[in-house]
């Protein structure tokens, strides 16, 4: 009997204290799935901001797109009073794009 407990202590040198393994273990596991949920949220997070700011974009394109557009046609349009503004050199110098009723308030 004496034999069994001297190799009983010889074998549980490495892992005889396992009793804190379990909760080391858990612990280790909660933090690896607290670091993978973090990241996850923070790619997610940098996503919406990605397509917010291509909504934003797109719009302000679509607009200046338009914008020109507008103006293209304006000034393609056949005219009878054209636009007659001061000289370009002039510091009080402005265009405006209109119509012809617009136009003839304007000259």
């Amino acid at each position: 009997m004496a034999m069994n407990r001297s190799m009983r202590k010889k074998h549980r040198g490495i892992y005889g204290n396992e009793r804190g393994m379990t909760v080391v273990v858990a612990i280790l596991i909660v933090v690896v799935i607290v670091i993978v949920g973090f990241s996850t949220l923070m790619m997610v997070s940098t996503d919406l901001q990605i397509a917010g700011n291509y909504g934003s974009t797109q719009k302000a394109l679509f607009s200046a797109e338009a914008g020109v557009n507008e103006a293209l046609s304006r000034l393609r349009a056949d005219s009878a009073n054209p636009i007659t503004d001061a000289h370009p050199s002039s510091a009080t110098w402005s265009v405006y794009i209109g119509t012809d009723v617009k136009a003839q308030g304007k000259g």
